[in-house]
């Protein structure tokens, strides 16, 4: 089964940052927006899709979700991304980016605008 990312497909930055994912990866990650996902279909929850990023690992059975989402994501993108995937994919720096994940996540359609993308509608 092949990795599978889940995000917010009407918010701009997370719009930008999937498909710059899908040209750096390798085809080896399937790339959804949360409102094209079949989730009658798989194990992941919608209610938390639609509150962070959803990394689902086919290899190891396991979602992530937040920051380790981005992570994980990026241990299967080219290099140099995969060892920054790698260098902050573990717990520790995981938890010490949750923050971070947190405020872009509130304030992603201010930061959609400002950065010329299109603005969620979530926000």
């Amino acid at each position: 089964m092949k990795d599978i990312l889940i995000y917010d497909g009407e918010c701009g930055i997370c719009s930008a940052l999937a498909v710059w994912a899908q040209k750096n990866s390798d085809g080896n990650i399937e790339i959804f927006p949360y409102q094209n996902f079949d989730f009658d279909a798989s194990e992941i929850d919608l209610q938390v899709a639609e509150k962070s990023a959803v990394f689902f690992s086919g290899k190891r059975n396991k979602f992530y979700k937040n920051a380790r989402s981005i992570f994980e994501t990026l241990k299967r993108i080219r290099l140099p991304y995969k060892i920054l995937g790698y260098v902050f994919g573990n717990t520790f720096f995981s938890i010490l980016f949750y923050p971070l994940y947190r405020v872009v996540a509130k304030y992603r359609r201010w930061i959609s605008v400002k950065l010329g993308y299109n603005a969620c509608k979530i926000g």
